[in-house]
């Protein structure tokens, strides 16, 4: 599988207009998440940041590893948005990680 298997299933998603798409999907996520759970993006880091520095990368080409927007990146790295699994998957797969590493969940 790996990054080539992620970005093929978010190519869907890449023919409409990907910034208002990839802004309204988090903005309106990550409020329907968090007026409905207890646990919100304050109970987890990532470590995004600091993996996409050792390759030397920036957010936009994280992004385009993995087949999102710049800022869908940026959402992550600052804890703003829990990502699914699979977009989990593909951020780690695209900075040779693992989900484990990269994002700390607090009790």
């Amino acid at each position: 599988m790996g990054v080539d298997f992620c970005k093929r299933d978010l190519e869907t998603v890449e023919t409409y207009n990907v910034d208002y798409f990839s802004q309204y999907v988090i903005y309106f996520s990550y409020q329907s998440y968090h007026k409905d759970h207890p646990m919100d993006a304050t109970h987890f880091e990532t470590r995004i940041k600091e993996f996409r520095a050792k390759l030397g990368w920036t957010q936009e080409r994280l992004s385009q590893e993995v087949g999102v927007s710049r800022e869908t990146i940026s959402y992550l790295e600052k804890g703003k948005y829990n990502p699914s699994l699979k977009l989990a998957y593909c951020v780690a797969q695209a900075l040779k990680s693992t989900i484990d590493e990269l994002f700390i969940f607090k009790n």
